[in-house]
Formats: structure tokens, sequence, C-alpha cells
């Protein structure tokens, strides 16, 4: 290449400007920080800071009157974050008092840009990361935490957050989030259907968007249903150390070939009728029998069986 094309070469206006230092903590919702271009302030002493000062100026205009001016200066320059390839990184880098980073600005115009230069952890204390991609296939729309997948690590918050959208056709939404602050684990959709782990409540739950609820919590389970549970299984067994209670505002109803019941107290109280019907079998074998009130019938084959010192049917 000629050394007079080489002199028509344009480059770009973006340039490095100094390596600089983080004069003030970065605030969290911000991508600006105050930063110090140290190869402009080598002779500095003491710490970096922003060493904002005021400045009084007076004397006399064109026309001959006086004025008075002030004005606030010091050594940082405000400068906001360049991405560079983190592209999906919707926050700027918590930077903080004394990190080194980078400073370039567009020309000869007073704005300035930053980006990290090294590895600077060591000044790190909390966190806020959020990362997005788009999730829309529109054109000439504005990607916002409506149409994107993100996700959110905070230490800041204690919480981390993943979101799916609906914005490319998808029939839900979903969030996961780690809430370590509260100890809770928590997945829900947007229809309503929740799944839930709290672990200062030792508490397992299940909320559907139809009101069916599963909460296991602490040395309680309660299940809650608006209409059936259904058990199919080959051996359905229940030990109750101390109580079993059947409430059955309607019916109570099981269909079986043999039937026993063993009790050392066992009462029946009806208010209208027991019928046994079919072929099955009915056994009741110990302590005392009380059938009281209605009618009592054995219709069919059936045939019952009580063994027991005290009986009475009345």
């Amino acid at each position: 290449m000629l050394i007079s094309e080489l002199g028509m070469l344009q480059l770009s206006k973006l340039r490095f400007f100094s390596m600089g230092v983080v004069a003030e903590n970065k605030l969290l919702s911000s991508k600006e920080i105050q930063a110090t271009p140290i190869e402009d302030t080598g002779f500095m002493d003491g710490s970096v800071t922003g060493m904002l000062s005021s400045v009084n100026a007076s004397g006399v205009d064109a026309s001959g009157s006086s004025y008075n001016a002030g004005i606030t200066t010091g050594n940082a320059v405000t400068a906001t974050w360049l991405a560079w390839s983190a592209t999906n990184r919707l926050t700027a880098p918590d930077v903080r008092r004394g990190e080194l980073v980078m400073i370039y600005q567009f020309g000869d115009q007073n704005k300035y840009w930053w980006s990290t230069v090294k590895d600077d952890n060591h000044f790190r204390r909390l966190e806020t990361v959020i990362y997005g991609i788009s999730a829309t296939a529109k054109e000439d729309v504005a990607l916002d935490k409506n149409n994107m997948y993100w996700f959110e690590l905070s230490s800041h918050k204690k919480v981390m957050h993943f979101h799916t959208s609906k914005a490319n056709g998808e029939p839900f939404a979903y969030d996961i989030q780690l809430d370590m602050g509260n100890g809770v684990f928590t997945i829900t959709d947007d229809i309503g259907n929740t799944f839930q782990v709290n672990s200062r409540e030792h508490r397992f739950e299940f909320i559907n968007t139809d009101k069916s609820h599963f909460d296991m919590h602490g040395e309680n389970l309660t299940v809650t249903v608006p209409k059936t549970i259904k058990h199919i299984c080959t051996d359905f067994l229940i030990e109750a150390s101390n109580r079993f209670v059947v409430d059955a505002s309607n019916t109570a109803t099981i269909n079986t070939v043999d039937f026993t019941t063993k009790a050392s107290n066992s009462s029946t109280h009806t208010t209208s009728r027991m019928s046994l019907n079919g072929s099955s079998k009915v056994n009741v074998a110990g302590g005392d029998v009380d059938i009281t009130g209605g009618d009592v019938a054995m219709l069919g084959s059936s045939s019952a069986t009580v063994a027991s010192p005290n009986t009475s049917i009345m």
C-alpha cells in the first residue's frame, strides 16, 4: 500500500483516553461511574476520590457589567459503561473505589466511556448481575423484561431469578426464584400454578390454578382438592397410632370380598339404615359391639360373624 493511500485511512473517533481508577462506588442501578484518569493525574497524593470542589470567579464583561460565577470541578470524569462484547449483560459491573478501569473518549467530545480491564474482584463486595436475551421476532420493538428471557443473580437482594416470556408465541411464562434471604424456592407460571419449598417453615407446597392444594407443613400434611382424590394400587395400607376418622356428609361405601374389623372396643351408631349386600363376609372380633337406631339388614348370601364379649343391637 502506498504511503499516500495510508494517509487517506480514516481511524475511528472512539479512542483510548487513559487508564483510570474508580473514584466512588458505583450506584446499584447506574451504568455511570466517577473515574480519575491516572495517566493525567499521576502526581496526586493519597487515595483516589471524586474530590469535588467549588471555584468562584468574578469580573467585568464586555458591556462593563460586573459578574460573579461559580463552577464545581474535580479530578474525576463521569464515564458510562461500554459493554463491548457483553451485550447480553443488562447491568454494569458493580465496581468500587480503587478498581482499575479503561477510559475511552469519542473524538474531542466531553463524554467518556469505561470498561473493566482486569480481575479486581478483591475490591468487590455485593453485586447484582442481570443477563437477558431477546424473546421476540418482531422488528422495531424495544427490548424490555416483558419480551426477553432474563436471569438475575443478586447478592444485594439475596436472590436468583430466572424469567421466561410469551413474546414468541409461548403458551405460558415461568418464573423460577431462589430467595436466599428468606429461605424460599418458588416455581410459578402465569396462570397460577405454584410449587414452593420454604426451608425456614419446613414446608413443601403445591397449588394449581384450580385450587388443588398439597401442603406438607412441619409434621402435618393437608391435601385439599375441589373434587376427587383417587388412589390406584395393589395394597393400600393405613397405620394410625392414635385415631382414624372418616367424615362423609352423604355416603361412605366399601366394595370388597372380605371385610374384617378387629378392635378391643367397637361401636357403630346409625340413625337410618345399615345394609350388608352381596356375598361379602363381615367379621367383628373382640371388644364391645353396639348397633343403635335404625335398621340392620343382611341381603343376599352375606354373613356376619360377631365375636365379642358384649354385643348389643338396639
